[in-house]
């Protein structure tokens, strides 16, 4: 999906009233290394500490744990995380 694309399935979410989750499937994730990881898709900020950040994303939710985890940019659904990245986890069980 390009970038731009979020903004319009969430503003077909407002009208249909259906779930933004339901609208999209798919997300993208860029890494370098293990110092940043830059994810295009992301819905909202679940948890965030230093050693651990659970992002939201199209249809799933998506653990980066590491250390001294911060967040170098969040805009239109594009997140950016620095710091010592020790692994991602994907398809995280979240307790609401």
């Amino acid at each position: 999906m390009k970038k731009g694309i979020y903004r319009v399935l969430s503003k077909m979410s407002d009208q249909t009233e259906l779930p933004l989750t339901e609208l999209c499937s798919e997300f993208t994730a860029n890494i370098i290394g293990r110092r940043e990881i830059t994810i295009d898709g992301v819905l909202s900020i679940y948890k965030y500490e230093t050693e651990e950040i659970i992002i939201e994303v199209c249809g799933d939710y998506v653990a980066i744990i590491g250390e001294g985890l911060e967040l170098k940019n969040y805009y239109r659904s594009t997140l950016s995380v620095g710091g010592k990245i020790k692994r991602i986890e994907y398809g995280v069980e979240i307790c609401r």
